[in-house]
């Protein structure tokens, strides 16, 4: 048994049992990965895969058993090449980061910018994308990290870590009735027309939430992946527009008048998630904990060791803690 045969048993298992494709990502052929997978079953002892055929239609529970450690080994053996990479350039490396439009344009320039101070040779790979797209970037290596609202919690190859919590505002176009009125209300927001997010991005499902349960429905106009181009169109009088409220900015407030809107939705919480069996290199640490800071690197470093069902309680208990500090 060696790393390569658990590589290529962990792919395999993450491409769907998708010969073809697994080979593709390490890019080897697809008999050399079925020859790693029989070595490997030959040294176990044991099948890993049910097969029709040469198809590989599922796991046995041998193979079940095997895959979380065989993910974590890989993990292991990642961390010791990039610790040696790190070594030899300490300040240095590619930091690969999928995100969505929101994040990328005003949460994360600051958080780069300070970084890049630490590790002046540091360079980014920034991938803008939707949520579910961040998932799976982050869960097929396309990138180490993702950020995002949406989606990262829920994909079962990946640890979600809560970063921070945020609410969304009202921009109302200069000369609008709704900036004349004492307190914004559901009841007023569904009465002129309205852009704002997509239904997969940016907490737009908890704003939809509150006003169907207020018995109401919005006039959503046109619905937009980021916050620039639901600026736009409002400044042309299209109608009012809900954004996030990391999303207004100084030059915002020369356009539009602006109203929070914390009492009427409900706090997201934006996330930034790793592979589950990933160990971060030390950079990527530095970052984690900036992102999320109720994590030290050590904690980080044996999320990998922890059980789910612990690691979920804690998350739970973290998040909790986080909109009971911002609602009061």
């Amino acid at each position: 048994m060696n790393q390569q045969q658990l590589a290529c048993f962990a792919k395999v298992c993450s491409e769907e049992l998708n010969v073809s494709r697994a080979a593709a990502a390490l890019f080897t052929s697809q008999p050399a990965v079925s020859r790693h997978l029989q070595n490997l079953e030959e040294a176990l002892g044991t099948p890993l895969f049910e097969r029709r055929g040469r198809k590989l239609i599922g796991l046995t529970n041998a193979g079940k058993r095997t895959l979380h450690h065989a993910q974590v080994v890989v993990a292991q053996f990642d961390a010791l090449e990039r610790i040696a990479r790190e070594e030899r350039n300490p300040r240095g490396g590619t930091l690969s980061i999928s995100t969505t439009h929101t994040q990328s344009n005003y949460l994360l320039p600051n958080v780069i910018s300070k970084i890049r101070h630490d590790y002046p040779e540091l360079r980014f790979n920034l991938h803008q994308s939707m949520p579910i797209q961040v998932a799976e970037m982050v869960a097929s290596g396309v990138a180490n990290i993702g950020i995002a609202t949406e989606s990262v919690s829920k994909h079962p190859d990946l640890i979600a870590l809560p970063a921070y919590s945020w609410n969304r505002l009202l921009l109302i176009p200069k000369g609008h009735p709704l900036e004349s009125v004492d307190e914004i209300t559901l009841e007023s927001l569904a009465s002129y027309p309205m852009v704002t997010y997509v239904t997969s991005m940016t907490g737009r499902k908890l704003m939809d939430s509150a006003f169907e349960k207020a018995g109401l429905v919005p006039d959503i106009v046109i619905a937009a992946n980021d916050s620039d181009t639901i600026k736009a169109y409002v400044n042309n009088g299209i109608g009012i527009g809900v954004i996030a409220e990391m999303a207004f900015s100084d030059e915002d407030a020369k356009r539009f008048s602006m109203r929070p809107l914390k009492h009427l939705f409900d706090n997201n919480i934006t996330r930034v998630a790793i592979r589950r069996a990933y160990v971060p290199s030390r950079v990527e640490l530095d970052f984690l904990t900036r992102l999320s800071p109720y994590w030290s690197e050590e904690e980080i470093v044996n999320l990998v060791e922890m059980p789910k069902e612990k690691l979920k309680a804690r998350i739970k208990k973290i998040e909790k803690s986080m909109l009971k500090g911002v609602d009061g």
